[in-house]
């Protein structure tokens, strides 16, 4: 199509005069970049000297992510991950921040009972996929802590 074309051409020229300097855009950017980056440099520096506490978890963890959200094949790569694992013999559980989920109490621990309604389409699915304790949580260590608390993993 035509308006495809034209398109794609319009934004790769916008792309390239942003990427190589020549655009208010990249003088707009380019101050917020150096925030950012100060922003992280004062997270990591504020963990190495003992400001900020982490958590490490007692057993191991796999993380499968990406910058982006949705349509990148995450979860089939989870349900496949955990399908590999448990046929070789390992217990496994899946993490989740419950996207889309509206879950009154966190972290939440999945059943036989729990709808995607409540915890999000995608870990229910993991869920009923393999088998696997399914816990989600806003934040990853409660969820790993709610897990381990109620499954031998």
């Amino acid at each position: 199509c035509l308006c495809a074309i034209v398109s794609f051409a319009i934004w790769s020229r916008m792309i390239d005069r942003i990427w190589s300097g020549s655009s208010l855009l990249y003088l707009i950017l380019l101050p917020l970049s150096w925030l950012y980056g100060l922003v992280s440099t004062l997270i990591r520096l504020s963990y190495r000297c003992g400001l900020r506490k982490s958590w490490r978890a007692p057993v191991p963890v796999v993380i499968v992510g990406n910058l982006t959200v949705g349509g990148n094949g995450k979860t089939p790569i989870v349900i496949w991950l955990v399908e590999q694992l448990q046929q070789r013999g390992y217990q496994v559980g899946v993490v989740s921040r419950g996207y889309g989920g509206k879950s009154a109490v966190y972290p939440l621990v999945l059943s036989q009972n729990t709808s995607p309604r409540e915890a999000g389409d995608e870990p229910v699915l993991i869920y009923q996929r393999t088998g696997a304790p399914v816990a989600i949580a806003p934040k990853r260590s409660d969820a790993i802590q709610a897990l381990l608390q109620q499954h031998q993993l």
